[in-house]
């Protein structure tokens, strides 16, 4: 072997360990970005999933508070039939009274 030969092997040694050194600092690089992107797309989906609870939060309170509204609306119907019931017994037991005291005094002055 000649001397150029064994010259030319140091230079590619270290043309070669540059290289790697570029490979590295390209991979070390790269993988910054990865986590920096991660890290972005993990904020971007936190803030995605607190949107799409505080919208299911809002639609239950909203079921929930109309759920709470039908049932006011029943008992309050129900409780305007029963006292609505209840007057009209009253009235027939008033008309009843009424009707027997007349014939009280009817029979008082006969």
């Amino acid at each position: 072997m000649s001397d150029s030969n064994f010259s030319i092997y140091p230079k590619i040694i270290v043309e070669f360990e540059n290289d790697l050194d570029k490979i590295r600092a390209t991979t070390s690089d790269d993988a910054k970005k990865l986590i920096d992107l991660a890290y972005s797309l993990s904020l971007e989906m936190d803030k995605e999933v607190k949107k799409i609870f505080d919208e299911i939060s809002s639609n239950i309170s909203k079921e929930t508070q109309e759920e709470i509204d039908r049932l006011r609306k029943n008992y309050a119907d129900e409780r305007e039939k029963k006292i609505s019931e209840i007057k009209e017994k009253a009235n027939k037991n008033l008309e009843k009274a009424v009707s027997e005291v007349l014939n009280a005094i009817k029979g008082v002055y006969k």
